[in-house]
């Protein structure tokens, strides 16, 4: 029995994703770092073509076996970082495949304040390459709505969902909004939910009695807070944004509230949300309105984001 999971074979960055992957937690970032690979008394000098906290997709011609272990040290240009590493999948060399050959990495024993480290760094890259344009100047202040109501009581066109890199719901009310859905919705989501590895976020109808809900937006986030995850979530807010932008859809509701199981303090969500958003929709017409619900439980975390719509706006 294979020891790894088929997927439909598609590309990221001329990976073959499709071919053996793990069910990783953090979206990886393009990024060449050398990599310095030890495996029974032999050394190998070789590049990442994507990395994030949790594992990389290492270029080679000779990749190891699924489940190898071996050691393994970062070059992160003024500090290195030695953890172990194990095979999780792997692309063999084939001269009729445009398809990079390679392994796919889970970083093993990392010590956690080199988890942190490399967070930071990978934060800071990922920041040079997320740029809002802020070219267009429309009157914004009413296409943010904050809200403590109930989430399902207002009518919108699009629902977002968070999850993890794996597909899998990372709390108890997206949980509940799918359990609820009808045979359709869920062979889809099956269908669908590996893509968020590489798209970061898909779109998916939404069949239920109970709910009018049209469509719901499946959208991956960090689990983790640190520069790193800051930017991580800032970027799966932007791909919400391109996602209901491109399908031209009037409204989206966001439940912030998801957010808080989560390790991120409210003030980096209400930044980042309120931010990111401004931004967006300083561009682009669509959403027409972004509805963001926090709780209902706490009236401080509501007013945080009115504060932060109203320190833009001022």
């Amino acid at each position: 029995m294979n020891n790894y999971l088929a997927l439909e074979p598609h590309k990221d960055n001329n990976i073959n994703m499709g071919a053996n992957m793990d069910k990783r937690r953090d979206p990886r970032i393009s990024l060449a770092l050398s990599v310095t690979v030890k495996k029974d008394g032999e050394k190998y000098e070789l590049t990442t073509v994507n990395i994030s906290r949790g594992g990389a997709f290492i270029r080679t011609e000779k990749p190891l076996s699924i489940g190898e272990l071996f050691d393994i040290s970062i070059d992160l240009i003024d500090k290195k970082i030695e953890c172990r590493g194990k095979v999780i999948w792997v692309n063999f060399p084939n001269e009729k495949s445009e398809y990079l050959s390679g392994m796919g990495v889970k970083f093993i024993d990392m010590d956690i304040q080199d988890v942190e480290y490399l967070g930071k760094f990978l934060g800071e890259e990922l920041k040079k390459n997320i740029i809002v344009d802020e070219a267009r100047d429309y009157p914004l202040k009413e296409r943010i709505q904050i809200f403590d109501s109930n989430i399902l009581e207002i009518n919108s066109d699009c629902l977002v969902l968070f999850a993890g890199e794996d597909g899998e719901f990372l709390d108890s009310f997206s949980k509940n909004i799918f359990d609820k859905a009808n045979g359709s919705t869920k062979r889809f989501y099956e269908m669908n939910k590996y893509s968020l590895s590489s798209k970061g976020a898909f779109l998916l109808p939404y069949f239920c009695d109970e709910y009018a809900v049209h469509y719901i937006l499946i959208v991956a986030v960090p689990t983790y807070f640190d520069s790193y995850g800051e930017e991580l979530l800032r970027k799966a807010i932007l791909n919400c944004l391109d996602k209901t932008s491109e399908q031209v859809f009037n409204s989206v509701s966001i439940p912030v509230f998801t957010l808080f199981e989560t390790s991120f303090p409210i003030n980096v969500i209400s930044k980042i949300l309120v931010g990111t958003i401004y931004g967006f929709l300083k561009k682009e017409y669509f959403p027409r309105k972004v509805f963001l619900f926090t709780t209902q439980n706490d009236e401080n975390i509501r007013l945080k984001f009115e504060n932060k719509i109203e320190e833009i706006f001022s």
